[in-house]
């Protein structure tokens, strides 16, 4: 993407967006690595429950507020699409394609996490149940 363009009123989202987008990726690939380590050891699950149950409940956590997250995207998009059309000419029509199209991308990104952050709470759960 081009650099910021201070004129643009969702200029500073980018930089916002990015950090969201990263942490979550990193909350739910840990909550991946851990539910992997549980598979593989396949412990008794009196030995491990409360680690398991503390687990699904920050998995439910994540999922709660990336379904959240895909909410607050959309609403960015709508408003993007609204503003950019009021927008004084300054501010080239590509830039303004490239940074819709930015926030798409990191919208798909936020989806794929939460397909990523449901099916590891099944994973769990099937866990739960073998155990």
């Amino acid at each position: 993407m081009a650099p910021l363009d201070l004129k643009d009123p969702f200029c500073m989202h980018v930089p916002l967006i990015d950090e969201i987008v990263k942490l979550y990726d990193q909350s739910v690939w840990r909550i991946r690595d851990a539910v992997r380590e549980i598979e593989k050891s396949r412990v008794e699950i009196g030995a491990n429950f409360e680690n398991m149950n503390e687990l699904s409940r920050h998995g439910v956590h994540v999922t709660e507020v990336l379904e959240a997250m895909v909410g607050t995207f959309l609403k960015i998009q709508e408003q993007q699409r609204r503003v950019y059309v009021c927008l004084p000419a300054e501010i080239d029509k590509t830039y303004q394609e490239q940074a819709q199209e930015y926030v798409s991308f990191q919208m798909l990104m936020i989806q794929n996490l939460l397909l990523r952050s449901k099916s590891l709470y099944e994973r769990l759960k099937t866990e739960t149940t073998v155990g």
